[in-house]
């Protein structure tokens, strides 16, 4: 392609300048169209048109309002909700740029909704955050949002509370004290050798009671 001032583009049937590059490259500065696909073609003279296999799709720019939580940790993973009108529907692409840095948005609800943004890790400082539905062209709405530094983590020191355990065991004690013997001397029952047995009297005596009477003093002696 060589460089003319007969180069032009065309968005369907709307002209627009372009800008030579190279012999391969040309830029065009696309116009105010309707939202919708639009067939490019490019001229170098202004009568032959070479027609892109693709066309140009146009979208309304989104316009975002507010965000919420306007802050988050430096190490990123907030999530942060941006409200809004004229969003793409739900299931188009979306981006959202924190500063310089640009991350796909997670979910777009309606035109008239909202979109998430999960904050990418960041120094601390503030960073704009602008939306984009071609990941190229974002706006300017310059909605501010706060990187703080990440909070300490308190971890005292744990401390012991099991302390050392009591002896539950005393030393026990003998409660079998010495057995003493129970058994007493046993003293002689028969008399000493040599002494007389004691007399015994037979009650069927043939003597009559008087004269058993008379004998009592004679027993009583005779069994002392």
């Amino acid at each position: 392609m060589r460089k003319s001032s007969a180069l032009s583009c065309r968005f369907g049937e709307t002209l627009a300048p372009a800008v030579w590059l190279s012999s391969k490259e040309a830029a065009c500065r696309a116009p105010e169209l309707l939202p919708g696909p639009h067939d490019l073609a490019l001229t170098i003279n202004g009568y032959d048109w070479a027609v892109a296999p693709t066309p140009f799709s146009s979208f309304l720019t989104p316009i975002p309002t507010a965000l919420r939580p306007s802050s988050g940790p430096t190490s990123g993973g907030a999530r942060v909700t941006v409200s809004g009108y004229r969003f793409p529907g739900e299931g188009q692409a979306m981006w959202c740029r924190f500063g310089v840095v640009t991350v796909p948005a997670q979910r777009s609800v309606s035109p008239s909704g909202w979109v998430v943004c999960m904050s990418p890790p960041g120094p601390a400082g503030n960073v704009t955050l602008e939306l984009s539905v071609n990941s190229l062209d974002f706006t300017e709405a310059a909605l501010r949002f706060a990187y703080s530094p990440n909070p300490h983590t308190l971890s005292p020191r744990p401390q012991t509370i099991n302390p050392a355990p009591y002896n539950l065991h005393p030393r026990p004690y003998s409660i079998n004290p010495k057995p003493q013997s129970i058994n007493p001397k046993l003293e002689t029952l028969n008399p000493t050798p040599g002494t007389a047995p004691p007399h015994w009297l037979s009650l069927n005596s043939p003597h009559p009671m008087d004269q058993v009477a008379s004998m009592a003093p004679i027993l009583r002696a005779a069994g002392s």
